[in-house]
């Protein structure tokens, strides 16, 4: 009688494959689950962002003047900025980016901030034909901004230079 070989037999062969199959398709799916997750929060941390910057533009035209809507920029002046009291927000979108700054009122060379948010959204501006809200249109939707106008204080602290 012979002795037994040293290689595998083809059950042996066919039950490795098998197993091996079952593995990948196991972890496709994992890797297939994880990126769904990741996407979700991606998308839902750039709404949030988004809806931020709303608010953050809601709040400064409850208090602003000099509100201009020039070749798709918003600008404005106004007394609750993030990096100052008083100062000149300048605000664009293109490309489903926003692009935000504020800078000095009285010299616009200096910029206090700049930043730039991702929006899920192509986010057109456009000011009601009566002057008093700002139409921010994204996707389907469409959001009025209600404008106070003049409601600057004209105190000296605001109005000198920094």
């Amino acid at each position: 009688m012979r002795g037994r070989s040293k290689a595998f037999t083809l059950v042996e062969l066919l039950i490795a494959v098998v197993i091996s199959t079952l593995v990948v398709l196991a972890l496709s799916s994992v890797y297939r689950a994880v990126q769904d997750v990741r996407k979700r929060f991606l998308d839902y941390e750039q709404s949030r962002k988004f809806y931020e910057l709303v608010y953050l533009i809601q709040k400064q035209l409850m208090s602003c003047r000099d509100l201009k809507l020039e070749n798709g920029t918003l600008s404005y002046y106004t007394t609750f900025g993030i990096s100052a009291p008083y100062v000149m927000v300048m605000l664009r979108s293109e490309d489903h980016r926003i692009y935000y700054s504020e800078s000095n009122p009285y010299d616009r060379a200096v910029v206090y901030i700049r930043r730039e948010w991702r929006s899920p959204y192509e986010l057109k501006l456009s000011l009601r034909t009566d002057g008093k809200a700002l139409s921010l249109s994204y996707g389907a939707n469409k959001l009025d901004l209600y404008i106070n106008y003049n409601a600057v204080p004209t105190s000296n602290i605001f109005l000198k230079p920094f």
